[in-house]
């Protein structure tokens, strides 16, 4: 009798799991979307006198807007899902540490506008592939 019982004990118990399987990854898998925004939205962006000093976008690829004229101080730090940017050609100037710790940052076209990239402006920006200096930067 207590064989009976626990033989259908584990039965019930292997139909149970069985039955969980097909609902469980439903639940408890997450999928990323990978984030890809043409150009980001005004509201994205502090920008102060010009001065574009913080970005609160998600990411993606990122279109700064024409308004601004200098990348400030850390503006993009640690922003882990920016993959590329665009800078207009009405910014004269990068500030320090403007890009620091953008990990999936892999592009960035300077104008030739440009003329000051501030120390530092890249740095841990482990993946990035490629990065247009161009002659106009004389500091």
């Amino acid at each position: 009798m207590r064989c009976k019982k626990l033989l259908v004990a584990l039965l019930t118990l292997a139909l149970f799991l069985s039955a969980s399987a097909d609902v469980l990854p439903q639940f408890g898998t997450a999928t990323a979307n990978p984030v890809t925004v043409a150009h980001a939205a005004d509201s994205d962006f502090v920008i102060t006198d010009g001065v574009l000093t913080k970005y609160n976008g998600r990411g993606g690829n990122v279109l700064i807007p024409d308004s601004v004229t200098s990348i400030g101080n850390e503006a993009f730090y640690y922003c882990s899902s920016l993959t590329s940017i665009t800078i207009p050609d009405s910014v004269s100037s990068i500030g320090n540490q403007a890009f620091s710790a953008c990990d999936d940052l892999l592009t960035v076209e300077i104008p030739d506008s440009v003329t000051m990239i501030d120390r530092m402006a890249f740095y841990y920006c482990v993946h990035l592939t490629s990065v247009n200096i161009p002659d106009s930067v004389t500091e």
